[in-house]
């Protein structure tokens, strides 16, 4: 059953759940009423998580095959990475050469996200650091294109780790 908030500071958040209502009076004494859910979408925008897992093999080949971490999601959308969680699970040999992971729009040069690991020794859970744009002309996003994880330069050399990475996004309409 859908809650009536009737005036937001006297709702718990645990009262506001995706059925509820916002319901106000306007100057001119008209009742307005919007669904929670309606409303968050337009203020938040549209948020998601996903996971990937990453074999040994995917990841000696990650500078010239990038895997897609999300799907493009249709005209008028982009993608706006919020945070990059990256499990890493050492095996028996560290990743020599280009082990700094980004996640990327596909065909930008401007990670949203990056995160130097591969060299890592033990098995270890990090979060990736956010990449600024800093140049005038630099693009990070782009207009229904995928997300993609990749290495900064060339195949890794050797190492047999795997990697499994957790993000959330949101998808916001242009």
């Amino acid at each position: 059953m859908a809650t009536t908030i009737s005036q937001l500071t006297q709702a718990s958040a645990s009262e506001i759940t995706t059925g509820s209502q916002l319901i106000w009076q306007t100057e001119d004494g008209n009742t307005r009423r919007v669904l929670w859910s309606d409303l968050e979408t337009t203020l938040m925008g549209s948020r998601y998580t996903t996971s990937l897992v990453v074999s040994s093999a995917e990841i000696l080949a990650l500078g010239a095959t990038p895997l897609d971490l999300v799907a493009a999601p249709g005209s008028g959308k982009i993608i706006k990475i919020q945070s990059i969680v990256c499990n890493y699970v050492y095996g028996t040999t560290t990743y020599a050469a280009n082990t700094n992971l980004q996640v990327l729009t596909k065909g930008v040069t401007v990670p949203q996200y990056q995160l130097d690991m591969l060299g890592a020794t033990v098995s270890t859970i990090r979060q990736f650091a956010d990449h600024t744009a800093t140049g005038a002309t630099d693009v990070q996003l782009s207009d229904n294109t995928a997300v993609v994880l990749q290495v900064e330069t060339g195949n890794p050399t050797t190492g047999d780790g795997t990697l499994t990475i957790y993000a959330t996004y949101d998808i916001i309409t242009l």
